[in-house]
């Protein structure tokens, strides 16, 4: 993403309320590991009428596609976009074991730091 398409997108970053992730972790032809996130905002026009809308936010690699590791990254990358993680109210993703787990999956840890995602 170039520097003007990031600024704009950081404008609605500054604006939205609250924002959702959608985020996978898949391996590529090379055997790398990486991560893809994507941000959905809401966004209000000059009507007052409030649409949702995603946006590319991250590709990263990930040294392991573990929980750990990806949750990591997760808050790595929402400080990076200096996004607060306090108005994370969702997340999608598929439904394996290291994302959704009861025990020590990603949305399972970002619930215990955020009781209403």
């Amino acid at each position: 993403m170039g520097p003007y398409r990031y600024h704009e997108l950081s404008q609605k970053l500054m604006r939205s309320p609250r924002y959702s992730l959608m985020f996978d972790e898949s391996t590529d032809i090379s055997v790398h590991q990486n991560l893809i996130v994507y941000i959905r905002l809401l966004e209000c026009d000059m009507s007052s009428t409030v649409t949702t809308n995603t946006f590319y936010l991250s590709i990263t690699d990930l040294h392991m596609a573990n929980a750990d590791a990806i949750y990591s990254k997760i808050l790595l990358i929402l400080s990076e976009k200096g996004l607060d993680i306090s108005n994370l109210c969702g997340v999608c993703t598929d439904g394996a074991a290291v994302m959704v787990g009861t025990k020590s999956g990603i949305v399972t840890r970002l619930k215990q730091s955020m009781p209403g995602v």
